[in-house]
């Protein structure tokens, strides 16, 4: 269980909440699994990987938020909003057609162009990101995570 914990990187203290969390499932459980363990190790790699999946889908919608909010909030100057559009229109540039126009859509991205299709989208509407729409900011964050995008955003809120 160990080895496992170490290869997913679960820091100490969610290791522990995760190991708990398991034992417990696996005191009701009890009579009805045949091989215990077997089902803990199984049932510990699954627990891992939905942790770092709930992870990444937490930063992509703090990154949404703080996009969504910098964007509409009259406070920020329009050069800098200028400055962070182009920086993602430029990183976002190398992501499949269908995320460009999601993201063009929810963030007033132009990509280069002004596609009459995009413009029409209501993504941005949407208060609550889709799967499509996640996998596309995923996509978008790791590029940011490896261009080491910085942006200095003044909370507005």
């Amino acid at each position: 269980m160990v080895e496992i914990l170490a290869r997913f990187e679960i820091p100490v203290d969610d290791a522990e909440s995760i190991l708990s969390e398991l034992f417990l499932a696996l005191q009701v459980q009890r009579e009805s699994i045949a091989q215990p363990e077997r089902w803990l190790l199984s049932s510990l790699r699954i627990r891992c990987a939905r942790y770092w999946r709930e992870r990444r889908e937490q930063l992509c919608r703090s990154i949404d938020s703080g996009l969504l909010s910098l964007f509409s909030s009259p406070e920020v100057p329009e050069r800098e909003k200028s400055e962070v559009r182009s920086r993602l229109e430029q990183l976002g540039g190398r992501l499949s057609t269908s995320c460009r126009d999601r993201l063009a859509a929810r963030y007033g991205l132009t990509f280069g162009t002004r596609s009459s299709r995009v413009l029409r989208r209501n993504i941005a509407l949407r208060p609550l990101l889709d799967e499509p729409l996640l996998r596309c900011l995923a996509a978008l964050t790791r590029r940011l995570a490896l261009e080491g995008f910085r942006a200095e955003v003044t909370d507005v809120s």
